[in-house]
């Protein structure tokens, strides 16, 4: 909900409550204890609840001058039973192979509970230069009872893993940044962001910081990241755009034992919102959700966009991205890559627009290296993918047709297959 008490000031009040109830039936999940290492296919049933309310107020006291505050409460409570078997095979030195059956066990239960409180407000200081701040002062209250066991039938060897949590986390999560424009055509943005992601589904607290938005993609809910980023766009001529982008972030997220579902989602979100014409160029690069524990991440970007003509238009992207994620195994930290995550990344593509409302758009990626899992046990080759992507819409504008085929023709893991999507919506 939502009322305007005038032209300059606004509040929202958001309600939310979800119950998201799983079965997973022999999910592939990688075991490692030394000597053994295997993929066993572990089943489970977690339930997972959550409540939220939030409100958000926001007013411009003079032109160029806006201050908000949003206050959100969130509870969540989580219950979850797992099992798994395989078998597994170990070459011991002075031994040689060693075959044995391995059986995994366990349970979570979990309440969490989180409030936050955010200052936020943007000021512009002249034509050219506007400042944007944030001040986050969140808290959650854990309590977290888990344990897993595996056991080892030929060697009669149990292990356990308990988890077992009763505090209180507060931090402080300033966001700086500043917006210049010396020129026509030239845009600079800076920003320092530390930021926690709440555990709602979504939050009225601003998530973006001079024009910047968080990166909300590697941080689960509860986790924590801290990023430093300069972005330059530049108009070159009347129908070429370049920009350039420096990245250094950090991310923290919490630790889980068994099935912890951290992140909470709302099925269809993007079926619910008003259609809307997707161009690739626009579209993620990143192949799938990475999941990890500690990481720190540097990227180096350039992109060039030019209009060819009134219905053509072409892009060409580079990345170069230095990932690298920390996790303990037994006490030890294990020093590996973020999942999905290549360390150089080329996109060239095209769209080309009708006068009959049809839009297509094309792109070539090419993608080196990477892995799907923390441990870095299942890789990717390196190598180019497709996509494809279509729309049509109706004179009236109240159909909008659209279809894709993403990764074509790109190297595959076993996890992997070609996705196909038909999209078919109504506008009112």
């Amino acid at each position: 909900m939502a009322y305007r008490w005038g032209p300059t000031e606004q509040t929202w009040i958001k309600l939310g409550r979800s119950v998201d109830n799983l079965q997973l039936l022999r999910y592939p999940t990688a075991y490692i204890e030394p000597p053994f290492l295997t993929v066993m296919g572990v089943s489970s049933a977690p339930r997972k609840d959550f409540s939220d309310i939030q409100l958000r107020h926001t007013v411009d006291t003079t032109p160029g001058s806006r201050w908000s505050v949003t206050l959100e409460h969130v509870r969540e409570r989580q219950n979850n039973l797992l099992a798994g078997e395989a078998a597994v095979v170990a070459d011991i030195p002075n031994v040689g192979l060693y075959r044995d059956y391995l059986v995994l066990a366990g349970y979570n239960r979990i309440d969490r509970r989180y409030t936050g409180l955010t200052l936020a407000t943007t000021q512009r200081l002249d034509p050219a230069l506007s400042l944007d701040a944030a001040l986050g002062l969140q808290q959650i209250r854990h309590r977290v009872d888990g344990l897993t066991q595996s056991y080892l039938v030929g060697l009669d060897a149990l292990s356990e893993d308990q988890a077992r949590r009763a505090d209180t986390e507060r931090v402080v999560t300033p966001r700086l940044g500043a917006v210049w424009q010396p020129a026509a055509g030239t845009t600079l943005r800076v920003a320092y962001q530390d930021w926690l992601r709440p555990l709602s589904v979504s939050t009225l607290a601003s998530v973006e910081t001079a024009g910047i938005p968080v990166e909300d993609r590697l941080v689960e809910a509860g986790g924590r990241q801290k990023r430093t980023v300069a972005q330059l766009g530049m108009e070159v001529g009347a129908n070429t755009f370049v920009g350039l982008r420096a990245d250094h972030l950090r991310v923290n997220n919490p630790g889980t034992v068994g099935v912890d579902l951290r992140t909470p989602s709302l099925p269809f979100l993007e079926e619910m919102r008003n259609a809307q014409l997707v161009n690739l160029s626009t579209s993620d690069l990143l192949e799938d959700t990475p999941s990890f524990e500690r990481g720190t991440l540097q990227t180096l970007g350039g992109t060039v966009n030019h209009m060819f003509s009134r219905r053509w238009s072409g892009y060409a992207k580079y990345l170069y991205q230095h990932s690298e994620s920390r996790m303990l195994d037994g006490g030890a930290e294990v020093v590996g890559r973020i999942p999905y995550i290549p360390r150089h990344t080329v996109a060239l593509g095209a769209t080309w627009a009708s006068a009959q409302r049809l839009y297509l758009s094309a792109r070539a990626v090419y993608r080196s290296e990477r892995f799907e899992d923390k441990e870095n046990l299942t890789r990717r080759a390196p190598g180019w993918g497709v996509d494809l992507m279509g729309f049509w819409e109706t004179q009236d504008k109240r159909w909008v047709v659209g279809v894709a085929a993403m990764n074509l023709w790109a190297p595959k893991s076993d996890r992997q297959k070609t996705r196909y999507v038909l999209d078919a919506r109504y506008r009112f």
